[in-house]
């Protein structure tokens, strides 16, 4: 009988728990859906924000408890984990930014590009 009630209970208190601590995130349908277009340019050029490690530094990552629970726990108790981790991450932005650097770079559209062959590029279209 413990363990009816306790399921019942969890079927009633995660839904509430979910919209009050982790509401859904409401994506926008015309942001993701421009269909390609080839006509136009999807080259993305002089990219700013690509991450690159510094030369001589060796970089360790940490996954943390959210990888490992993000897929068997409730959306609510993964939120209120995620905010107590990116409490104790400072450390790890301070890291990032000493070992890590910015550099442009150019992002081409492979479908504009008829000549690519798998041996130069890595894969086919």
């Amino acid at each position: 009988i413990a363990a009816a009630l306790g399921a019942i209970a969890v079927k009633v208190i995660n839904p509430f728990l979910n919209d009050w601590i982790a509401p859904p995130v409401e994506l926008s349908k015309d942001a993701h859906s421009t269909p390609y277009d080839p006509e136009k340019s999807t080259d993305i050029m002089e990219y700013p924000d690509m991450g690159f490690v510094r030369e001589g530094q060796q970089v360790e990552l940490n996954m943390g408890l959210t990888f490992i629970l993000q897929q068997s726990f409730p959306r609510w108790f993964v939120t209120l984990l995620q905010r107590y981790e990116a409490r104790n991450s400072n450390s790890n932005e301070i890291q990032m930014k000493r070992d890590y650097e910015s550099k442009n770079v150019n992002i081409l559209d492979a479908r504009q590009r008829d000549y690519l062959k798998f041996d130069e590029a890595g894969f086919a279209l």
